[in-house]
């Protein structure tokens, strides 16, 4: 919301799914979205998605909490927790899935 205009995301726009749970946006200025389909961020003009695949606990998040050091807690429906780590660049391959559900993904900042 602009003050006058509203902008609607929708899963045609690269939300995780239409069923959101939670919103979050963090100090970065991105927006997050708890779906049943997973976590999506949003940076102003792109879409990022994270799903079990990914190292979450579950795919369907019910709320998010950013911690003082920058992390993003991830409640889940029935599994527990998950942490993301935020760092620099977007690059899957430094996913690091624990067994305890942390999953440290680097994310850039506009």
């Amino acid at each position: 919301f602009d003050g006058t205009t509203w902008e609607t995301f929708a899963e045609k726009d690269g939300l995780a799914s239409d069923w959101v749970l939670s919103v979050l946006e963090t100090s970065d200025g991105s927006l997050w979205f708890g779906t049943t389909n997973g976590l999506s961020r949003y940076d102003g003009g792109a879409w990022e998605t994270f799903t079990e695949t990914d190292g979450l606990t579950e795919g369907w998040v019910s709320c998010l909490f950013e911690a003082s050091d920058g992390s993003l807690w991830i409640g889940t429906y029935g599994e527990g927790a998950s942490r993301i780590v935020l760092a620099n660049d977007i690059d899957r391959s430094a996913i690091d899935r624990t067994s305890w559900g942390e999953v440290k993904v680097e994310i850039g900042k506009n």
